[in-house]
């Protein structure tokens, strides 16, 4: 499911530095482009952020932006935000780098998602390795290497 959903409009990368907030709307955007949720989803992230904590952030460096599908989910897509400069959520001291936002529109499919995007960042050299990455394809090289075989047998 990763490696289908992963266009190459919707895998950016930046030196800019950016606050929380702006990095997930900008690691937003591509699915607000292609319809795949509105704005109100994005609002959601924040929110549950400031209210929640930033429970988003699983691993150091890496955050998985999400809401619930009734938030503004309208299709399942994925983005992937590199962020060479990082940013830092509150409560937390270590930076994140890379912000993989999704939707889905059930919670098989959400939970699919968490699942290979688990799989694929439980290698820490898969975290530094997408760190470093500078392209589309070498991003799509990494996600292609860890792909959990039993979901496509």
């Amino acid at each position: 499911m990763l490696e289908q959903m992963l266009y190459e409009d919707s895998i950016n990368f930046t030196n800019v530095s950016h606050h929380w907030e702006e990095a997930l709307q900008s690691s937003s955007d591509p699915l607000l482009k292609r319809r795949i949720i509105s704005q109100d989803y994005v609002n959601a992230i924040i929110r549950n952020v400031k209210e929640l904590g930033p429970y988003i952030v699983l691993t150091d460096g890496v955050a998985f932006a999400h809401a619930r599908p009734e938030d503004g989910a309208l299709a399942s897509g994925i983005t992937l935000l590199n962020l060479k400069e990082g940013t830092t959520f509150p409560n937390k001291e270590k930076p994140v780098y890379l912000i993989f936002t999704f939707a889905a529109v059930s919670d098989d499919s959400h939970l699919t998602m968490l699942t290979e995007l688990s799989h694929l960042l439980s290698n820490p050299e898969n975290i530094n390795r997408l760190k470093n990455t500078e392209t589309y394809e070498e991003v799509m090289e990494i996600v292609h290497e860890n792909i959990i075989e039993e979901d496509y047998q």
